[in-house]
């Protein structure tokens, strides 16, 4: 569903617009952009909506899989956490490209 969401611009502007207000969210992003002060906001824009991107894909295909009943590249959820960890937190870290 989430995936879904993402994908149908009605869906994903409202749900943004009801995500965008919450509070843990709020801090939740705040408390990020003060651990990359050096991110232009472009940056750090571009680079969040990768971030969900990622998640959500990612546990979408692995929903699909499960439901299949086909082979999975980690074998919990808990590994797949780890796997996404370890993508996003290399995301963040990237090192930034100048665009001429």
């Amino acid at each position: 569903m989430a995936a879904q969401i993402m994908t149908d611009p009605s869906l994903y502007l409202a749900e943004l617009d009801e995500s965008t207000t919450s509070s843990s969210r709020r801090e939740s992003e705040e408390g990020l952009r003060r651990s990359l002060p050096d991110l232009s906001d472009d940056v750090f824009e571009e680079r969040e909506g990768m971030v969900r991107n990622l998640v959500i894909y990612a546990c979408a295909d692995r929903e699909r899989a499960l439901a299949a009943g086909s082979p999975t590249v980690r074998p919990t959820w808990g590994t797949t956490a780890v796997g996404l960890i370890d993508a996003i937190t290399a995301i963040w870290q990237a090192p930034v490209t100048p665009i001429d």
